[in-house]
């Protein structure tokens, strides 16, 4: 049988051209064809063809001009940030988030409420209005809404329309995505929160395509990124480490096992003392307190565990995010002795780092996923 080799095409080619020009304005801000050309090693002819059509769609803006030692002026192109948006509603326990990003990839406007999630018509309608919210707080044009993403603490289906296993909210496995979104009259879909945090912090963090992204916030998740995109699995749960098991018939996790890595780790185990107010915790161990000092030294010890086993599965960076990430930046240091102690290859924990990105990053995540779905279309 002959081998199949799948054929690039000339409009492949033009399409792709297309984006790269798009991602690079995207990612730099104002260029000029010169400076384009010289950035994605293409023609100026191709690029300015491009840059025009573009133009012509909306896409892009052309501010002015940019003087150069030539003495002419060349045109300066920017990606026209008001033509798309992209938002997200975040849900946790107690928590809803809610965020907008428009077509430079940029965060417009956020908002965050305290309300304890419940399956009831009362909780669909609140997040119909924090997304009625977001479009009034960013101004923004409901004709140029791409879509909105319900960002859960669920392992959902690859079509994004259900969860499967949903241990954290404590309600059914099976949830549609047509039950939350009732209130919002935009195209939505389910998206997890660890993938959609380890997407976010991709976006600011151009020197690494492969890395292991630890959410740690009141679950702890793990998000896969090979070659810059999400890797989910087979059957969409890679990445779960918060159910490794690091103690023999130990604590409950709300999986029904013992010993998860989860049971010892969630940022809950530090918040209990600080009737679950994480900030309070790091402000007594910031004055030395000495049950917080205590608490943090297990704590550590634990998650040294399953950063090491993380490690040795995939060889790559380790970014620690969620809560956890947002509070620790300080105690890295100490994190990484601990790895180091356990690694049977190496010294070097260089590897190991918190997040770059702290803030609402799930939410995010998730709406920059459909801002680069679009991109790709284009």
């Amino acid at each position: 049988m002959a081998q199949q080799f799948n054929t690039i095409t000339r409009d492949d080619i033009k399409k792709n051209n297309r984006v790269r020009i798009f991602k690079a304005l995207q990612t730099s801000g104002r260029m000029s064809s010169q400076e384009l050309s010289r950035k994605l090693d293409l023609s100026i002819p191709t690029v300015n063809k491009n840059l025009i059509s573009m133009e012509e769609d909306q896409l892009l803006l052309s501010p002015g001009q940019r003087g150069n030692t030539g003495g002419r002026s060349s045109k300066i192109y920017e990606v026209n940030s008001k033509q798309r948006y992209a938002i997200a509603v975040a849900i946790t326990r107690h928590h809803i988030s809610g965020v907008a990003v428009d077509l430079s990839g940029r965060l417009t406007c956020q908002v965050r409420y305290s309300q304890v999630y419940c399956r009831q018509d009362s909780y669909f309608r609140k997040l119909g209005r924090v997304v009625d919210e977001l479009l009034v707080t960013g101004n923004i044009n409901r004709d140029k809404v791409l879509g909105v993403a319900i960002v859960l603490p669920a392992l959902i289906t690859k079509d994004g329309r259900q969860t499967y296993y949903n241990g954290v909210l404590n309600d059914d496995p099976v949830m549609e995505c047509e039950e939350f979104s009732k209130y919002i009259s935009f195209p939505t879909a389910f998206f997890h929160d660890t993938e959609a945090a380890a997407y976010a912090e991709r976006s600011v963090d151009e020197d690494t395509s492969d890395f292991f992204y630890m959410m740690i916030s009141d679950s702890l998740g793990g998000g896969v990124m090979l070659h810059n995109q999400p890797y989910v699995g087979k059957h969409n749960r890679s990445g779960e480490v918060g159910h490794i098991k690091i103690m023999e018939n130990g604590k409950k996790c709300y999986c029904g096992g013992n010993g998860c890595l989860e049971a010892y780790c969630s940022t809950r185990v530090l918040s209990a003392i600080c009737d679950g107010d994480l900030a309070d915790y790091f402000q007594l161990l910031e004055e030395k307190d000495e049950r917080a000092l205590q608490l943090w030294e297990k704590y550590l010890n634990h998650l040294a565990h399953g950063i090491n086993t993380i490690r040795l599965l995939f060889d790559c960076k380790v970014v620690v995010g969620g809560y956890l990430g947002q509070f620790a930046e300080k105690y890295l240091s100490q994190l990484q002795d601990k790895v180091k102690e356990l690694d049977p290859f190496s010294d070097d924990v260089s590897y190991l780092s918190f997040c770059k990105y702290k803030n609402e990053a799930a939410a995010t995540g998730a709406a920059l996923m459909y801002i680069d779905e679009f991109i790709s279309s284009i």
